[in-house]
């Protein structure tokens, strides 16, 4: 299996981004009404990409090589948040994870001279198949400092270094059939759009 780098001359569509997919189960009393849920699996990042509404074939090809390398379901793609590519706030400076152990949803930050804001990604550890994790903060915060973040840590970290430019993890086309996504063409005009694909994060 390989890992391929979403292109730098790709432009993703309205529509594309990240949100979460949750494991678990749940009930409620009759009686009470009190609710209950257990988380039952690992959360995991939803990546959704969509193609501009009208692209040029050399754009069409970038689109149309990436597909293809990712074969299917047998490599992982690397991408970040298209909708969000760096943080909100003003932190642009080299960071470092402070360390923390599995399941912590907070952590210090050395470096980053400067703030971030709820909803910003950082990336602790170097792109790979388990070296490295997603997270969301979910609270503004100034950094050098503490944050909180969202999904808990999967693993322990030490003192890795943290990517906010394009902070990326690895997702698995999610197609059940074995075709891939096809694009719809103007006759005559060159122009090509229509692609909408959806991708599951996995890190192994």
């Amino acid at each position: 299996m390989a890992i391929i780098t979403l292109p730098t001359l790709i432009r993703p569509g309205v529509g594309s981004g990240i949100t979460q997919r949750l494991y678990g189960t749940g009930g409620e009393s009759r009686f009470g009404g009190s609710m209950q849920y257990v988380m039952t699996g690992e959360p995991r990042w939803v990546l959704t990409l969509t193609s501009p509404r009208v692209m040029l074939p050399d754009e069409a090809g970038q689109w149309r090589s990436m597909l293809l390398r990712l074969r299917g379901r047998l490599n992982h793609l690397a991408c970040h948040d298209p909708s969000r590519p760096v943080p909100v706030g003003s932190a642009r400076a080299a960071m470092t994870f402070g360390g923390a152990a599995k399941g912590a949803t907070a952590a210090t930050i050395n470096g980053g001279n400067g703030t971030l804001k709820a909803g910003d990604w950082l990336q602790v550890g170097p792109v790979g198949l388990g070296t490295s994790q997603l997270i969301c903060l979910t609270a503004d915060a100034t950094v050098p400092g503490a944050v909180a973040f969202e999904p808990p840590l999967r693993q322990a970290f030490g003192a890795v270094a943290v990517t906010w430019d394009r902070p990326v993890t690895t997702f698995k086309f999610a197609g059940t059939g074995g075709d891939l996504p096809e694009f719809t063409a103007a006759n005559g005009s060159g122009q090509i759009g229509g692609l909408k694909m959806t991708f599951l994060e996995q890190w192994s």
